[in-house]
């Protein structure tokens, strides 16, 4: 509960500093779609330097690696707050410039502290529970993202001043340092008793991650859905923006319709992923999320855009939290508790530069072409290939030849998929299988 508590004040942060609005505040600086790329692409890239904050891990432990490095991160963007006065001063060079400089050390800081994230659930959490813990994390993270956006839908208006931008960010920076005094209540996250013997085999034990047959086809798999996941939300925020002019206040009200649709389906793609396992729960929410790719990819400028819009950014939040809640799952069930730090290394790092490289790849076509349509269209195909290879993934604790199971019959994946997205998007549903189905009431 106290881990949870952390998160709806981290993710209220994360909304405000990080989030969709940050694009919204670059583009009104008046920095260029490129720029915009770079900056979400700073992110994800900065997870690299989780392999080199593996052997720090393992002396320190995950707590103290953890709470530090929140709290040394929220210090360091809280210059974002002045933008508005650099820019009236200085211009849009230097408002980029400390926007740049701010949020890459956040996100440094993030990256070289968030090491000891996956390793302290991977503790704490139960194998059986984890997908549940995962749709109750991403849960609370669209409700406050509901919360943010309904908020600042009133507070920003049509055309919002620069000035309530700094606001947003000193709201992030706040409720990133309150956040720090539930994380420090949670209990676990001491250094392990074995540790590495030196930094050189502490090295040697990641490249063993990548050699692991279990891991590895999973790891691939999951970084092309995290590649399509990062680029859609450039995508998404710069497709409403400047291609179909709608403003800043009603993107934030859509997307806020997106989280609510989201927080209301992610339990029970939670409770598939802990009865069917992850691959196949992994192949139904990026089948849907690639549909909702697709129909995106179709509308154009015009009166009616928005009616098209809203359904299609609904179904794409619900299909990419399902897809990253049975990653996130399916990667700790994979995990040697013996390498754990290893491990999240590996995939924080992979899965990350996949993402970044899809957000430079997302902001640079369109700064050079506006190709809106045929990102979302190469998206969307990138997903439903993602769909197919993970039906063909294995889940070796899962036996489907129980009656409980039924959901699934790997001789109709097809069939089988349109079945968990009845499931899912149906809330008068009971369930999947009558009273024989493994605690998914």
């Amino acid at each position: 509960m106290r881990f949870l508590t952390f998160i709806g004040f981290n993710v209220l942060s994360w909304q405000a500093l990080v989030g969709g609005v940050l694009t919204l505040h670059a583009r009104a600086l008046g920095i260029d779609a490129g720029m915009v790329g770079i900056l979400s692409s700073l992110l994800p890239f900065s997870m690299v330097a989780a392999l080199l904050a593996k052997p720090m891990a393992e002396r320190v432990g995950s707590k103290r690696l953890l709470t530090s490095g929140w709290t040394l991160r929220n210090l360091l963007i809280a210059p974002m707050i002045l933008t508005p006065w650099v820019y009236a001063r200085w211009g849009t060079h230097a408002a980029a410039m400390l926007i740049l400089v701010s949020v890459s050390l956040f996100c440094l800081l993030r990256a070289v502290s968030g090491l000891g994230w996956g390793s302290w659930l991977h503790e704490i959490v139960a194998d059986d529970r984890r997908g549940l813990y995962y749709s109750l994390e991403f849960g609370i993270t669209r409700v406050v993202g509901v919360v943010f956006a309904l908020f600042f839908f009133c507070f920003f208006g049509a055309n919002p001043a620069l000035w309530k931008f700094s606001v947003v960010s000193a709201v992030g920076v706040a409720a990133g340092l309150a956040s720090i005094v539930f994380l420090r209540r949670v209990p676990g996250g001491l250094p392990p008793a074995r540790t590495t013997a030196s930094v050189a085999a502490s090295y040697r034990e990641m490249l063993h991650t990548v050699r692991d047959r279990d891991f590895s086809p999973f790891l691939a798999v999951a970084s092309l859905g995290t590649f399509v996941n990062f680029g859609q939300m450039v995508l998404v925020m710069l497709f409403m923006r400047d291609h179909l002019h709608i403003t800043p206040s009603v993107i934030l009200l859509v997307t806020g319709m997106g989280n609510v649709a989201a927080a209301m389906t992610i339990q029970r793609w939670g409770r598939i992923a802990d009865s069917h396992g992850s691959p196949v729960t992994m192949a139904a929410s990026a089948a849907l999320a690639g549909l909702a790719l697709a129909v995106l990819a179709t509308i154009t400028p015009g009166p009616h855009a928005l009616r098209w819009v809203l359904p299609a950014v609904v179904l794409l939040g619900i299909g990419v939290d399902g897809f990253v809640v049975s990653a996130n799952r399916g990667f700790l069930h994979r995990i040697n508790p013996a390498a754990r730090h290893a491990y999240v290394a590996v995939w924080s790092a992979v899965t990350s530069v996949a993402g970044g490289l899809s957000s430079i790849a997302a902001g640079f076509f369109i700064r050079h072409g506006s190709f809106y349509w045929e990102i979302a269209a190469g998206y969307g195909a990138i997903m439903l290939a993602v769909s197919f290879c993970c039906v063909r993934l294995k889940e070796s604790n899962i036996d489907f030849s129980k009656e409980e199971y039924d959901l699934f019959d790997p001789d109709r994946p097809v069939i089988s998929l349109l079945r968990m997205w009845s499931y899912v998007l149906n809330p008068a549903q009971s369930g999947p299988a009558g009273k024989k189905q493994n605690g998914l009431h």
